[in-house]
């Protein structure tokens, strides 16, 4: 759980959350594709900001599917980055059935970030039955809770979507919940695989729900998913494994339980990746809005 949470002023934290929305949703990007970009730590978030990115997802623990991040990391992205920031809360991994103790740390994690951090855009979460559905009890009191402090957040239902029974029966109990977006690979192991499946929840969706692709995404995929599934928003994380820079390591010595990780490389996040794929959006709508005006 979030710790040492500091208040922010709020006519303050209000109006940086304003002003990013402001600059993410202006005319002159009306049409374009938002991209947004998963990141980790505030390097990645510079990174991604500069490269281009419409919006990022704040979490830590990438390589275990995403998790709560810290507090300290938290306001020093909200301070530093301009484009909207969404917070996702996920208290442990290992999918995404939670007893209610979990329910009840998700619920303090929001009701703290919503008092004391009201600029943030938005949150991603996600809940199942044992029986792969939306846990609409869970979800509802999350919603809820983060409203009941602002009403201004967006709420996305994050890759729990992808483990659901019936994709069709959860995307419409998500629009029943009031969820602004659904995150998805189209129930397959990558978005490029899923998009017959993303695009029938476009369809379904009919505008009332926004259906956000992520997952395995580059610059010519994601071409061919806003082409043929008719999406409006792409995410990626943009990470590449990196190495630590360490000039001494002592080998054999693992850090965590179970398969060990190499303690010697990290994530880091590689701007050119999303600047390809937001370039490669941009000349594309270039393209199609001078189809139009010879047309």
């Amino acid at each position: 759980m979030l710790s040492g949470m500091n208040a922010v002023p709020s006519t303050y934290s209000l109006r940086r959350h304003l002003e990013r929305r402001k600059r993410v949703l202006s005319p002159s990007q009306a049409n374009e594709v938002t991209v947004e970009v998963c990141v980790t730590d505030l390097s990645g978030a510079h990174t991604a900001e500069a490269a281009g990115a419409h919006r990022l997802e704040l979490c830590s623990g990438l390589p275990l599917g995403g998790l709560t991040p810290g507090v300290g990391l938290l306001e020093s992205m909200l301070s530093q980055c301009e484009i909207p920031v969404i917070v996702l809360i996920r208290p442990r991994e290992g999918g995404f059935r939670y007893h209610e103790n979990e329910v009840r740390v998700v619920e303090a994690e929001l009701r703290a970030i919503a008092r004391h951090h009201p600029s943030v855009a938005g949150f991603a979460v996600g809940a199942l039955t044992t029986d792969g559905d939306l846990d609409q009890p869970a979800l509802r009191r999350w919603l809820e809770t983060a409203k009941s402090a602002e009403d201004h957040f967006e709420f996305c239902l994050h890759r729990a979507f992808d483990h659901v029974r019936d994709a069709q029966e959860s995307l419409h109990q998500a629009i029943e919940l009031g969820f602004d977006r659904i995150l998805t690979s189209g129930l397959a192991s990558n978005a490029p695989d899923g998009k017959k499946q993303i695009a029938a929840l476009v369809a379904q969706a009919a505008g009332q729900i926004e259906v956000m692709p992520g997952g395995g995404i580059d610059a010519e995929q994601g071409l061919e998913l806003v082409a043929q599934t008719g999406v409006r928003s792409l995410h990626l994380s943009g990470a590449r494994w990196s190495s630590s820079g360490m000039q001494f390591q002592r080998s054999g010595i693992a850090l965590g339980c179970g398969s060990a990780p190499d303690e010697t490389r990290h994530l880091q996040m590689d701007g050119a990746r999303i600047e390809a794929l937001i370039g490669a959006l941009s000349a594309s709508s270039r393209d199609n809005s001078g189809e139009t005006e010879e047309k």
